[in-house]
């Protein structure tokens, strides 16, 4: 019996001593499991938390663009609410011009009454609107802003008329016109294009009268080119005799507004005309 307890004794110290490796051998596996998971869960997050930041920073990016978007789209609504506008009062001035009766004393309208008859074929005279009409055809050279004798001769008769004590009350708004027939090539290199000829070719009326006496603080150019026809151009190299024109217009001292020169609204162009005003010196 006493041999028999150390025995057992030391079976029962073998067998709790197998038991104690065998949980810390399984401890030891689970802790390394554990460990490893929380490191991957660890390199998990970091990825988790580097989409989140990206994402984030994609939704601002975003969140800009859709706001400079918005902001472009209600700034140009405003300028197409505001370009409807000014071409809608455009077009009210010029309906009011055109249909806008233009009484001048009786002294100036008997004198160019007058010099109009005098003058045919080279230049008509409109009293409703106050308006001397100069036929390029007869006051210049083909493709040329060279005022002609005849021309010349009438512009000089004309500048009489407005030193006059009579007249002295007006301002001249020298306006000219072209047809719609291309520029030739041997004109473009003076007169790039219609405008550049039509505004030319006044200015050369201007400068007539003022050699002539009236003074340059009196008078004002433009060129309207093709875009105001006085009546729908015709097919045809010829073009349209009645659209190459030279109009002078008398208003009232103080006027700010050139008339556009046609005998009735203009169709809409496929673009914005051109026009060539320059500035009196």
């Amino acid at each position: 019996m006493n041999r028999l307890f150390p025995a057992l004794v030391l079976t029962g110290l073998s067998v709790a001593s197998l038991t104690g490796c065998a949980t810390d051998q399984k401890y030891a596996q689970l802790d390394a499991a554990y460990r490893s998971t929380l490191a991957q869960n660890q390199e998990l997050e970091a990825q988790l938390d580097a989409l989140n930041q990206e994402i984030r920073l994609l939704q601002r990016r975003l969140s800009d663009q859709e706001g400079g978007l918005t902001g472009a789209e209600g700034t140009n609504a405003e300028l197409r609410q505001r370009l409807a506008k000014l071409l809608e009062d455009y077009r009210n001035l010029e309906n009011r011009l055109n249909n806008m009766d233009v009484v001048l004393n009786p002294e100036t309208d008997a004198a160019l009454r007058a010099l109009a008859e005098s003058n045919p074929g080279v230049l008509t005279y409109d009293a409703r609107r106050g308006m001397l009409r100069f036929s390029s055809d007869l006051t210049f050279a083909l493709g040329s802003t060279e005022v002609q004798p005849a021309g010349r001769q009438a512009l000089e008769a004309l500048a009489r008329v407005l030193t006059s004590s009579a007249a002295s009350v007006y301002d001249l708004r020298i306006v000219g016109h072209t047809d719609n027939v291309p520029i030739s090539s041997a004109t473009a290199s003076r007169h790039p294009t219609n405008t550049h000829l039509s505004a030319h070719r006044a200015i050369s009326v201007r400068d007539v009268l003022a050699t002539t006496g009236v003074s340059r603080d009196r008078m004002e150019v433009g060129g309207w080119g093709e875009y105001r026809p006085a009546v729908p151009n015709r097919a045809g190299r010829g073009g349209t005799t009645e659209n190459r024109r030279v109009e002078i217009f008398l208003v009232p001292s103080g006027s700010n507004n050139i008339p556009s020169g046609a005998s009735e609204p203009a169709p809409a162009a496929p673009s914005a005309p051109t026009r060539t005003v320059e500035p009196v010196k």
